[in-house]
């Protein structure tokens, strides 16, 4: 027997690129369009065929996500969040010889400055 998956709220096809989102439980968000994440949270949401454009480190401070596979299935991210999250997992302790090829793959000019970035927002 097949069982669909109820959320408690569903976005499709939408651009939320401009608005600041909030606090999202259990929520569909299929093909739609971001950019600041800026203080949201998405907990046990879906992210399906979904775009993350956001290219600077003020659009997404303080967002939370809960870590599942439906989270990311089938999300583009953009460049810039895609290294800047290999970059907090480089941040890490132990698993050395990987968080330098994180490193390698972010480039080292480019860490140096999502690096020297972070340290002036805290």
């Amino acid at each position: 027997m097949l069982v669909l998956h109820k959320f408690d709220d569903e976005y499709i096809d939408q651009d939320l690129s401009s608005k600041l989102l909030g606090e999202f439980t259990n929520t569909l968000f299929y093909n739609c369009i971001f950019d600041n994440l800026t203080d949201v949270k998405l907990i046990r949401c879906e992210l399906n065929r979904s775009k993350i454009k956001t290219n600077t480190l003020e659009n997404c401070r303080n967002v939370s996500v809960t870590l599942d596979c439906k989270t990311f299935a089938n999300v583009e991210l953009s460049e810039f969040l895609f290294d800047y999250i290999l970059l907090l997992l480089a941040k890490s302790k132990g698993n050395d010889t990987k968080r330098r090829k994180l490193l390698e793959i972010v480039g080292k000019e480019k860490a140096r400055q999502l690096l020297e970035a972070i340290k002036d927002l805290d």
